[in-house]
């Protein structure tokens, strides 16, 4: 398509922006879905119960800032966190307003976010003309995946930066397959607002202008629609970073991940095996999320069919074997049954890093089995879907297409997983990835709608089922995890303020460290960063990696033998002073939290 082709579709809009809007509005069937999100998301947050005053993996870091701009009105250090976070400090804020700083304010607003996550999950899929069971199968796939569902009651960038994503590419998709310069300004606006809460979100910008290149080829004007908004990013990038380092505000922690990136593509043992060690748990994880929409047919191109499905088969089978061999062969831990995780864990979800976790007893290994196995096909299966993308895709290219958008989803989330392929994955970082692979890995496969409506029929119900194990998964595991938090709340505010105990003396674990550090001497913070640097193979920890590690170790440090502890079982040398339950429902019983004097203290 000529550049002058390009530019007037690109600034001729079929309908005028006011008719679109009203005609969105008073679409019924759109109020009525997006109702249903609601009232899903709704009954979840109340049988969660989100209320409470404790931290949730580093969100007592993120709260202490918070609390430090409402103290001082002035934008704070904000080390040891490595995000931007700036778009996150101040969306969280607006919720502290009506009582203060709280962390059931700041979950709330993680609540919320989420919320319009899933709406514009739903609008994403909504605009690539998908069936509307398909546009509610995707949005709830996203909404009852574990990882996003656990964190959307954290105050982490993780589910907020998403939102924000989201929207952003939304306004861009819309941008493509419209021309509205309208949806263009929109869309890097939401990606700066997307940036400034997590530098990767820059990569939105520059998948928008790869397809524009892709799809109009490069010509003077299509060049300045290509990156315009990526000038507009990067430079309130830059100006931010600016502003943090003349005002003495730049965290150590700042380049955390490039600097680690970095570290990896300049050694060449690094580069050669961690990026296979990374993509195994990638693909396994984002696999195991998406499976109920993996389990909708392959409707691959009719040119696309039969043998080259065997093919990919077999290909997705041999990248997740070479990837788990790999781990093997340099020693990685936990290649099965989960791999690297913040959020699933053999106990249900959630990380229990206090003393005593060693007793609480882990779901059945039969369980965490089939997931493996259940992930290993999803892994295969995602596979597959990619490559009947990139044919989609390939055949399109160049010419105005309602894969458009898909191919723009696609490119999003692919550039999302860049950085993790060098610098290690968790289960909850793949979360900004899983709205862009959930819609245009299915909705780019597909010759049309109605064939994917068709070809899917039979796999609706299988579809669903796993979409309800899912939910029933991470509705009991989050409330349960939740509920121990509540209980190490209880029995810390005992300490503090029923027996007065100082801070220091108390090791609630790592999460109430972070929100309550104390302040180690340069020998202690010597020898955790060492033994962290000898337990780090493969990776190859440079001095400009070990100094950002110390940084993060001096914010969540302890003494190992406190005073008093907090536990969930018999700890050597600890005598249990009292015992706080709460009910936990995987499996349903009464549990118990700890509270632990050292023996011989004073």
């Amino acid at each position: 398509m000529s550049d002058r082709d390009y530019l007037g579709r690109a600034f001729k809009v079929n309908e005028t922006m006011s008719e679109m809007w009203m005609a969105r509005v008073t679409d019924r069937t759109l109020l009525v879905d997006l109702a249903i999100i609601s009232i899903l998301w709704c009954v979840g947050i109340m049988m969660v119960n989100p209320f409470g005053e404790f931290p949730i993996i580093d969100d007592g870091i993120y709260r202490n800032i918070v609390q430090s701009l409402f103290d001082t009105g002035q934008y704070p250090h904000t080390d040891p966190v490595a995000a931007t976070f700036i778009s996150n400090l101040l969306w969280g804020s607006l919720f502290c307003i009506p009582d203060g700083v709280s962390f059931t304010a700041l979950r709330v607003s993680t609540l919320v976010a989420s919320l319009g996550c899933l709406f514009g999950v739903y609008t994403m899929a909504r605009d690539l003309h998908q069936p509307r069971w398909l546009c509610l199968l995707i949005t709830m796939t996203v909404a009852v995946s574990p990882a996003y569902f656990a964190l959307s009651y954290s105050f982490m960038t993780d589910v907020p930066f998403t939102t924000w994503a989201v929207w952003s590419a939304v306004f861009f998709s819309r941008g493509l397959r419209s021309g509205s310069g309208l949806y263009i300004i929109l869309g890097s606006i939401l990606a700066l607002v997307a940036t400034l809460s997590r530098q990767i979100g820059v990569a939105l910008p520059f998948a928008f202008g790869v397809v524009v290149f892709l799809k109009s080829g490069v010509g003077l004007r299509t060049v300045r629609v290509a990156i315009s908004p990526v000038i507009f990013c990067v430079g309130g990038l830059l100006v931010f970073h600016h502003l943090l380092a003349i005002n003495g505000l730049l965290p150590t922690t700042y380049n955390q991940f490039s600097t680690m990136a970095w570290s990896t593509i300049t050694h060449p043992r690094a580069l050669s095996t961690v990026p296979f060690i990374n993509i195994f748990s990638i693909v396994f994880y984002l696999g195991l999320f998406l499976l109920p929409i993996l389990l909708c047919e392959n409707t691959y191109p009719s040119r696309f069919r039969k043998k080259s499905v065997v093919v990919l088969s077999a290909v997705g089978v041999l990248m997740m074997a070479m990837g788990a061999a790999i781990r093997a062969r340099f020693g990685v831990a936990n290649l099965m049954p989960l791999p690297e995780s913040h959020v699933l864990v053999k106990s249900g979800i959630g990380l229990l890093l206090v003393k005593g976790a060693e007793h609480v007893p882990p779901l059945p290994m039969s369980l965490w089995l089939s997931v493996s196995i259940v992930a290993l096909i999803g892994g295969v299966l995602l596979i597959n879907r990619i490559s009947g993308c990139v044919v989609s895709f390939a055949g399109v290219i160049r010419s105005p297409s309602e894969t458009d958008g898909a191919l723009f989803f696609m490119l999003c989330g692919s550039l999302f997983l860049l950085p993790f392929l060098l610098v290690g994955s968790s289960d909850r970082y793949l979360i900004p990835c899983l709205p862009f692979f959930a819609v245009g890995s299915l909705c780019g496969s597909q010759d049309s709608p109605e064939t994917a409506s068709a070809g899917t029929q039979r796999f609706k119900t299988s579809a669903f089922v796993v979409l309800a194990a899912y939910g029933f998964f991470s509705l009991g595991g989050t409330h349960d995890y939740l509920a121990w938090l509540r209980g190490t709340a209880e029995a810390r505010q005992d300490l503090i303020e029923g027996r007065h105990i100082d801070k220091k003396d108390i090791d609630g674990g790592v999460w109430f460290d972070t929100k309550f550090p104390t302040k180690p001497s340069r020998e202690e913070i010597a020898e955790t960063v060492n033994a962290m640097a000898k337990a780090s193979s493969p990776y190859v920890l440079d001095d400009a990696v070990l100094k950002q590690l110390a940084t993060i170790v001096q914010f969540s440090w302890r003494p190992p033998s406190a005073e008093y502890a907090i536990a969930l079982g018999p700890v050597y040398g600890y005598t249990a002073v009292s015992e706080y339950k709460y009910q936990s429902w995987m499996p349903p019983e009464r549990r118990s939290v700890l509270l632990l004097h050292r023996d011989g203290a004073q």
